[in-house]
């Protein structure tokens, strides 16, 4: 096969070291085309640690931020935001895991499936939150069976809701919702299927 002039493309002869056409040297033509090469292999090396680099950067960010959403929702909304998600997944596990365990034993999920059905979306808001008082806490005691010495808080939350039904149609509410700290943990009170 012979060799080519890399500067003008004229077929060289054996063992020359001038073009005959243009007269770039033979020698040095193919050490820069050598090395234009090597440059080219280089080059794509950080490009694609780059682009990599990228890639994993991208996914970090996206990995912090769903855990920092997560962290800035105070403790005591959780029971909240567990039905909330409950609802826009049509999750009734999700939903119930929102409440104490002598509450979860028992609860009707085909009424709340029917619920389901009826809103497509909903988000809320929390705009407010006060304690309970001793006579509410001892009372909802009483009533969902739970001792009234092991709860650590109790709070009312003022919470506004944006509910969209099955056919777009949009409905604004506000609403308190009760939630208790047992055990390190809260619990709803509230149950927003009633």
């Amino acid at each position: 096969m012979g060799k080519y002039c890399s500067k003008c493309g004229t077929e060289l002869q054996e063992g020359a070291k001038f073009c005959k056409k243009c007269g770039a040297a033979v020698a040095g033509v193919q050490k820069a085309a050598s090395s234009t090469r090597t440059v080219e292999k280089r080059n794509k090396k950080p490009v694609i640690i780059g682009t990599i680099a990228t890639v994993v950067i991208i996914g970090i960010i996206v990995l912090i931020s769903g855990m920092i959403s997560n962290l800035l929702v105070p403790a005591y909304e959780k029971p909240l935001k567990a039905q909330v998600e409950g609802i826009n997944n049509n999750d009734t596990k999700k939903y119930i895991s929102s409440f104490i365990e002598t509450e979860r034993e028992g609860y009707d999920t085909e009424y709340l499936q029917e619920l389901m059905k009826e809103v497509k979306s909903i988000s809320y808001e929390v705009v407010s939150s006060e304690k309970m008082s001793s006579a509410s806490v001892l009372n909802t005691g009483l009533t969902l069976g739970f001792a009234t010495k092991d709860v650590e808080d109790a709070l009312t939350l003022s919470v506004d809701f944006k509910v969209q039904g099955p056919n777009g149609e949009k409905k604004t509410m506000n609403a308190d919702f009760d939630v208790v700290k047992i055990n390190n943990k809260w619990y709803a009170i509230t149950d927003m299927a009633d």
